[in-house]
Order: C-alpha cells, then structure tokens, then sequence
C-alpha cells in the first residue's frame, strides 16, 4: 500500500502542477495569550476581491498534536462557518500524534482576501493539559499525509475561485503554537551532580500549587551524549511512595544523533498516589554514570524546542510529566535552572562488567579464510551480552565463530530495565 501510494503521489503531483503554479494561499496556527485557545489562519498572496474572485468554495485545515494532548471546546468560525469533521488518534503512520481536520461548510462570497494579511479562519480551546507544540500538517513530509489510507482524505486545501481552484501552498511562521510559555509551573525537575559523582533528580513544588495533591505517576527525561552515557545503579529515593515502572532508552535518533534519550517512569506503590505540598523539594532518585563521558554535560529533556520531543520519529514519550490523582491526562513538568549537569564518566565504569580473559581457536587456518573464532570470559552481571566491534552488534553468547583477520574491539554488556551497562 505504502509504494502504490508514493507512485499515486508522484503520477498526481505531475498531472496537477500547472494547478500548484496557481496556489497563492498559506496557513498559519497561533496560540493566543490565554494559553489555550488556538486560531487557524490563512495568508494570501494576491488580492481576491469580491464579487467574482474571493469566492471561496471550500477549505480543509487539520491540526497535528502529541498524543492525547487536545480536547476540544468552544469552536468558533471567524470566516463562513466550521466544522470538526474526523479525528485520527495515533495513526501508524505517526503513532505520536493525533490528527484533527476542519472543513469549511459550504461556500464563503463577499469577503475580501488582501495580499499578504492574514484572515482568521475559526478558533477553538483546549480542555487538557498542555503537551506541547500543536502544528498544521505538512503535506510534504508528513508521514501521515505520505502514507497514509488514501481513503482518509487528510489534507489542507484552500479552494477559491481567482485561483482558479486550489491555492493553497503551504504553512507559514512554524511553531507558533506552543502552550509551554504560557503553562503555569507549579512543579519543576532539578538535575544535580553531588559530591559522590551520583545524580539526584529532584521535584520542586511551588508555593501556589494546590492543597491538597498527589502524584499518580511521573516521567523523568533525560539527554545524554550519544555512547558515552549508561545508567549505573539506579536508586529509587522515595521508597515509601514510588517505585519505579520502567525504564526506555532511544539512542541516537534521527532527529538528534548526538544525543541518546531515557525516559525514566515511576508510580505510586499499590496504585496509592503520593502526596505532595507546596514550596517543597523531593529527592526522587539518584543514579551514576557507567560510560566515559567526559567534558560534556547531561540534560533534562526540555519540554519546549527539543527537536525529539513527541511526536518524532520512534514514537517516543521523552517529556518531563506528572499525572496528579483523579486526573485522566498527565500535566507538564518544567525544568528549574539550566537543567544540566557535567557528565562525568570512568568514576563506576570499573569493577562494573569487566572481561577477564580472551581465548581463540588454535590452530587457525585464516589466512584470508572465515573460520577464525573468539571467546569472551566476562562478569559482572547475571545475564551478559557481547559485542567484538565496540558495541554496534551485540550477541547474547561469548563466541564468535567465522571470523576473518580483523582488529576487534571486545565489549560486555548487561540490560536492567532497558537500560544498557
């Protein structure tokens, strides 16, 4: 399905390009002051002018937003009248996103499209929390939009008749829909770096946040250099309240190669939420770091401009999150300071899994042949993984059999919670 639609979109982008030459309209969505309402907007580049040539015969706008992060109230029409026509929730297309097209009802005559001033289109509220950057959809790298069933009919579309049919072109001003700037931060994340070499992640609370309130679950993101960050003994520090519910690692991703992502989640033990009160700061945990790093830092996971923030592409949920008792959605998390540490490494790194011995076959023929063998002796851990080529394949036994003259680079490796030692 997916190759049948890149050819359909590939046959339709020629047959149609006399009618792109002609598109003369963009889009723009704008997150006004209060925080939560949000207006579509369109922009032309000519005038159309009434009687004849700004009559509009039909729009279609669709708001791309992180998962579960809209709720939808108070739509309002600013031009003709709107409507929410279908809702896409995760689409395995782009599973960290939901889809939200708005159609125009009917035709609009009479108004006046100016060159280069914006008109609003309709507006609409938001009923849950912020969750980050709501966005129109990019029908040139959308993933939805390129692969998506083509019996959905996803798309933006601006038809009016001094364009001769389709004009529109495109978004405009990106990113203008960000709720973070606006969300009132009665919690933060604190990363330190303590004497001992170990990290603590603290939560501050703010003396404005309400009483009473408990903590469901939470999420700790974290960004650390790309190979030169492991996990070593986490500890959980609220042991009475929280335990932790698992840890994801997503390294290097395509949106930030530098950089490996760990997303830590804690909750409540026995279901039992943990209260918290104003104006105070809880220690959550601490860990250390089994790599190398050195002269580098590590960072908690802005909720605001990080480009792997969901949605991305390995359908990750890498943001600093709480979800407060009685509360369906989880509410964001801000960062207090800089949200950086140095990242230190070799301080744990020893003594941790440690290769004891190297062994290989004798007598080996190689000699240009493929039947070189190596063993790895290893410990350290319960359940080890090995790798002869610095870490980018690894096998669950210490053999390796067929292998030609090579140099090798011997690792040893443990997974405890999806996190790689």
């Amino acid at each position: 399905m997916s190759t049948h639609r890149r050819y359909l979109l590939i046959f339709s982008f020629f047959i149609s390009f006399g009618k792109w030459l002609s598109a003369q309209a963009e889009y723009h969505l704008l997150l006004q002051p209060d925080g939560k309402t949000y207006t579509a907007f369109v922009r032309p580049q000519v005038d159309w002018l009434p009687p004849v040539n700004s009559l509009l015969h039909s729009a279609k706008v669709v708001v791309v937003v992180p998962a579960n992060g809209l709720e939808i109230n108070n739509l309002q029409s600013h031009l003709g009248q709107w409507q929410l026509t279908n809702t896409i929730e995760q689409p395995l297309e782009n599973a960290g996103a939901d889809y939200f097209l708005f159609e125009l009802v009917g035709s609009v005559a009479d108004s006046t499209f100016l060159e280069g001033v914006e008109m609003p289109l309709f507006s609409f509220e938001n009923d849950r929390p912020c969750a980050g950057t709501f966005e129109l959809m990019d029908m040139a790298t959308d993933p939805f939009a390129l692969y998506g069933p083509m019996n959905m009919a996803i798309e933006q579309s601006f038809v009016v008749e001094g364009a001769g049919g389709e004009a529109y072109l495109g978004n405009y001003d990106l990113r203008q829909a960000d709720c973070m700037p606006y969300w009132d931060c009665q919690m933060e994340y604190q990363i330190m770096l303590t004497p001992s070499g170990y990290y603590e992640i603290h939560l501050l609370t703010g003396n404005g946040m309400p009483a009473p309130t408990a903590i469901q679950s939470l999420k700790v993101a974290l960004k650390v250099p790309t190979n030169f960050f492991q996990i070593y003994d986490l500890t959980n520090l609220q042991t009475n309240a929280l335990t932790f519910s698992g840890v994801m690692r997503f390294d290097a991703p395509a949106e930030e190669p530098g950089f490996d992502y760990i997303a830590i989640n804690m909750t409540g033990i026995g279901g039992q939420p943990m209260p918290i009160s104003a104006g105070t700061d809880i220690t959550l945990m601490k860990f250390g770091n089994g790599g190398s790093c050195q002269g580098d830092s590590i960072f908690l996971v802005k909720n605001v401009g990080d480009p792997f923030f969901p949605p991305n592409s390995q359908n990750a949920i890498v943001r600093q999150q709480v979800l407060l008792e009685n509360a369906v959605f989880p509410q964001p998390v801000c960062i207090s300071g800089s949200g950086a540490a140095p990242c230190l490494g070799c301080l744990f790194s020893s003594n941790v899994l440690s290769i004891n011995d190297i062994s290989t076959a004798g007598p080996v023929l190689c000699l240009g042949q493929t039947d070189g063998t190596i063993q790895l002796f290893a410990e350290g851990a319960d359940s080890l993984n090995y790798s002869i080529n610095g870490g980018q394949t690894w096998q669950p036994y210490p053999i390796f059999n067929d292998l030609t003259i090579t140099p090798i680079n011997p690792l040893s490796g443990a997974t405890t919670m999806g996190v790689r030692s």
